[in-house]
């Protein structure tokens, strides 16, 4: 499987096959929600250019407009790596306020 590698434009998802981006599956392929989501999924998780590209696609999740077979299954995936995003942005700030600068925890009074 080759991967989409280039620049988006991140105002439109498109999931026609072919089309430009990194939700586009290959040009010829014609499956259905679920073997769409597989395969995404295995672009985000197989090719560094894919998984960037899709995660700001996810910072910017309130303004795009999906479009194309698969845009309700794009748009599911966007909102998981938002949420994923979300959930280590809170562990983040809640282990920057439990260690000092020196990274040992501070003692809480």
């Amino acid at each position: 499987m080759s991967a989409w590698e280039g620049q988006a434009d991140m105002r439109e998802i498109d999931t026609t096959p072919g089309a430009d981006g990194p939700y586009a599956p290959p040009r010829d392929w014609d499956g259905s929600g679920s073997q769409y989501v597989s395969i995404m999924r295995a672009l985000y998780t197989g090719y560094a250019s894919v998984r960037q590209q899709m995660q700001a696609a996810a910072r910017r999740l309130p303004m795009l407009t999906f479009n194309g077979p698969y845009a309700e299954e794009a748009r599911e995936i966007t909102s998981q790596i938002a949420q994923a995003q979300a959930t280590a942005s809170a562990k983040e700030n809640d282990q920057g306020q439990s260690t000092g600068a020196s990274g040992k925890r501070s003692q809480r009074r």
